[in-house]
């Protein structure tokens, strides 16, 4: 049986949807355990009420059904709708009870049910309220009932003692309730404990990150100026050094890296300014794709790149996003790093995921590589947060990363991402 899982966006709504569904199938089984008795009385010639207690079942049952929309439909819940709806239990239990012995039914002990659910479910002033009906409902039935003279023979034979037998169904299932209700809603509680830690883990994270996204804006406004000098000095050196063919040739690719470096910086910029203003630009799977490789081919000119593609739709539309081309980039470079002179990528689509895969022909340890996602690790190569911040950017769109060892040689990157993420208009 499904359920809308709308109600899951966050813990206090997902609790709450999960105690309604237990108190719905809860209440299936309480209908049937009701029917059930009432067959075996039926079987010992014991008179009682059917057409009450019929229409009592048909109200439970009638009560069910608009629990079971409810879930179905994925409504905004509360407190007050599981109040509301421990209170029609409490009430209908109490219309049953009228009919067949009020306090003195050996089944009086369903009014816990409802007052249990209500103390795992409930905020305390509503749990007061709950328990004060079920008291007013219990203590009305002392004054106001229709006796059963059955419910209490006191013969020998075990079979015809109903309010012994009762009891012994009493202990029975408020010990299942106890043990299967509140042990289940314990874990929704634990599960909640868990979601908040790695809730509170996300914020710490989110806070290195902006700071290191505020130290990067920064360094990149200091290097504009060095570099602008740099460039400066590069040009009158092409005059001095006019003569000098093998010198301007060096000379040259010291501009062009010049150049280079203005170019990342000014995209930085761009970025910064991107986010800021959360701006989102709606490209083709392949035009994301194919950009982030012809960029990367540009720099890594000596690195063979062996790009294969798989679109289910390449013509997908998704929001260009440079934080997660940038990422993309890293593990590309991260593997470039490993094995200079091959990479091989691939990347495929399908209904649920976007998936890259990237394989480098160097000798990197696959444990290493995956404990660098949580935490910066030194670099010869670099700065050492390559691989951590392609993980963090990952997780911004719910994708799963990891390194495994190539049977043959070399590390695999696998990366996947849900294309409902990557076609949201926002991230979380």
């Amino acid at each position: 049986m499904k359920f809308s899982s709308q109600n899951k966006l966050t813990t206090t709504r997902g609790a709450l949807f999960e105690n309604l569904k237990r108190i719905f199938l809860l209440r299936i089984v309480i209908i049937v355990f009701l029917i059930l008795s009432l067959v075996a009385l039926r079987y010992l010639n014991i008179p009682l009420p059917l057409h009450s207690i019929a229409l009592a079942l048909f109200l439970m049952t009638l009560l069910n059904g608009w629990t079971y929309l409810k879930l179905k439909r994925g409504k905004t819940l509360s407190d007050k709708t599981i109040l509301s709806q421990l209170i029609l239990d409490v009430c209908v239990l109490t219309f049953m009870f009228y009919f067949i012995g009020g306090y003195g039914n050996p089944f009086i002990w369903m009014y816990l049910i409802p007052i249990t659910i209500g103390a795992v479910s409930l905020k305390k002033s509503y749990l007061w309220f709950l328990t004060s009906i079920s008291f007013i409902s219990y203590t009305a039935l002392i004054f106001f009932n229709r006796p059963i003279s059955h419910l209490h023979m006191h013969e020998f034979e075990f079979k015809y003692d109903i309010h012994s037998l009762g009891m012994w169904l009493g202990f029975i299932v408020s010990a299942a309730v106890i043990t299967i209700f509140v042990s289940r809603i314990g874990q929704n509680l634990r599960d909640q404990d868990r979601f908040i830690a790695n809730a509170r883990e996300k914020v710490l994270e989110s806070e290195r990150m902006l700071a290191l996204g505020a130290v990067s804006t920064s360094t990149a406004h200091e290097l504009g100026t060095p570099l602008s000098t740099m460039a400066v000095i590069t040009k009158d050196f092409e005059h001095f050094l006019a003569k000098d063919k093998k010198a301007l040739k060096k000379l040259s690719i010291l501009t062009s890296q010049i150049k280079r470096c203005k170019e990342i910086l000014a995209t930085l910029s761009s970025a910064s300014q991107d986010i800021h203003q959360k701006k989102m630009t709606k490209v083709t799977v392949n035009q994301f794709i194919s950009e982030i490789v012809d960029r990367w081919r540009d720099t890594r000119l000596s690195t063979q790149l062996s790009f294969k593609k798989t679109y289910l739709n390449k013509n997908l539309k998704i929001n260009y996003d440079r934080a997660l081309s940038q990422a993309i980039q890293n593990l590309l470079d991260n593997a470039a790093d490993a094995s200079e002179d091959k990479v091989d990528f691939s990347i495929k689509t399908d209904r649920r995921y976007l998936s890259l895969i990237i394989r480098d022909y160097g000798n990197g340890n696959a444990a290493h590589l995956n404990q660098s996602m949580y935490q910066p690790q030194s670099s010869s190569k670099g700065l050492g947060l390559g691989v951590y911040l392609s993980k963090t950017i990952f997780d911004l769109y719910e994708g799963s990363f990891e390194f495994n060892a190539h049977p043959n040689q070399g590390m695999i990157a696998t990366v996947k991402i849900p294309i409902e993420r990557l076609m949201d208009a926002k991230k979380s």
